[in-house]
């Protein structure tokens, strides 16, 4: 920015014009310093000609594009720029310009700003916990608290919810903390942007986009290389390095699933003995919260903007209160519940229970209640938003109705080639979101 300073009396007032050049002073934008110190980002490359020598013959097109694309992370940068060539060559400038503010609006305000690189998070991190540890000398505890809570606040991150002033304090100085909170917001927001873009379903990129399955590379082969060079000694000497120590516990996709696999088992072979029943239940979200359609992965137009996060609560509260009515009623079942995408992202719950013969009506009753209170006379969701299997013992196991799901969610152990693959995009996707997996009950 150009400065101008005017003296008032005893004021000075500062005129700022845009860094743009005067009419007489206008050169093609390929010449600009700018572009010659910078390689081109490939989003700007796609564009680059769009208009180039007839509709904006001095780049100033060029530069309020590279302003957007710029706002957001490079895959879907380049998708909006590939969209942007194909309306500006077939409908024309203003047409092009519409798809850019249509992408804004339905972004809603989000972005990414400087929360680009893991990286610029871990320097935002370090900045922030040190000026909050700077903000907070010599305050009393309570204005330390609100001071500390602002800040938060300010940075998008959730208040924590701790029993004590001096550990939400604590927190807010801590930069290893902010590392953390910023992280997970960067991913969140991210692959938010992707939803809502209709980059995450069956036909594009399934689960969860392309950007988190790389971020979540990253994030284990930086743990990897940690554990690797760091060394824990037993109380009789022996030596192993932290990645072998990890490989020996349940943090071993293959211990992981052998030892639900044994727990279930175990499960199963208690209800035998007991003379209970099994059943084995599917619970979806109501279709507003799918961000594209299952057949087509068009984008739903139904779509409320819920995140998986949010579909993932909004499942919690149901099946907390179908466990209160069941309380109530002295109905005690126990199982497991696996939870897993489908196609867009959008969590849903398998569960395995068991309980006595004469309890099952009434557990199916309930499940089906709850699990259709909320728009429950929307299309398909009489078919679709619950259902229920009983376990049939003479075909096999109640282990066996678990075994696929776990399986595909934990290292794709005994499926095929290409569900194998999709373990690592569901791996992903619960580290992205936050999600538990497998709870037992």
């Amino acid at each position: 920015m150009h400065a101008q300073v005017v003296t008032r009396g005893s004021r000075k007032t500062v005129h700022r014009r845009p860094l743009w050049p005067k009419p007489a002073e206008y050169s093609f934008f390929l010449n600009d310093p700018y572009w010659q110190s910078r390689p081109i980002p490939e989003a700007d490359a796609i564009a680059w000609n769009c208009g180039k020598d007839s509709e904006d013959p001095f780049g100033l097109d060029r530069q309020w594009r590279h302003s957007q694309f710029r706002r957001y992370p490079a895959p879907l940068a380049t998708w909006i720029a590939t969209r942007y060539k194909a309306i500006y060559a077939n409908e024309g400038r203003a047409a092009a310009a519409l798809l850019i503010w249509a992408v804004e609006e339905r972004l809603d305000g989000l972005s990414l700003n400087v929360l680009i690189s893991d990286g610029a998070i871990v320097d935002l991190a370090r900045s922030t916990a040190l000026r909050c540890s700077a903000s907070l000398i010599g305050l009393g505890e309570s204005l330390a608290v609100y001071r500390a809570s602002e800040l938060i606040r300010y940075r998008g991150v959730e208040i924590p919810d701790v029993q004590s002033a001096r550990g939400l304090i604590e927190r807010a100085r801590c930069p290893i903390w902010w590392a953390r909170k910023l992280r997970t917001l960067h991913s969140k927001r991210g692959e938010t942007i992707a939803r809502r873009l209709n980059r995450v379903n069956r036909r594009k990129a399934i689960y969860v986009s392309d950007e988190s399955v790389k971020r979540r590379r990253s994030q284990k082969a930086r743990a990897k290389a940690l554990l690797q060079v760091m060394q824990a000694e037993n109380d009789i000497g022996q030596i192993y390095t932290l990645q072998e120590l990890k490989d020996r516990s349940v943090s071993n996709p293959e211990i992981r699933r052998a030892e639900l696999m044994a727990r279930i088992f175990g499960f199963e072979q208690y209800a035998r003995d007991m003379g209970y029943v099994g059943e084995f239940y599917t619970i979806t979200c109501p279709s507003r919260m799918h961000s594209s359609l299952s057949a087509t992965g068009k984008r739903n137009p139904r779509h409320d903007g819920s995140t998986p996060d949010q579909a993932q609560k909004y499942l919690c509260c149901q099946w907390n209160k179908a466990r209160s009515k069941l309380h109530r009623d002295d109905i005690r079942p126990f199982g497991f519940r696996v939870c897993e995408p489908q196609h867009d992202g959008t969590p849903h719950w398998h569960l395995l229970l068991f309980i006595s013969p004469d309890q099952k009506n009434d557990l199916r009753s309930i499940c089906r209640h709850y699990a259709l209170e909320v728009d429950p006379d929307e299309p398909g969701a009489a078919e679709h938003r619950f259902v229920a299997k009983a376990i049939d013992w003479s075909r096999g196991t109640a282990t066996g109705y678990l075994a696929k799901y776990i399986s595909k969610n934990i290292d794709g152990y005994g499926l095929s080639a290409n569900e194998a693959k999709l373990a690592e995009r569901v791996d992903a996707w619960a580290s992205t979101w936050g999600i538990r997996q497998f709870q037992q009950i």
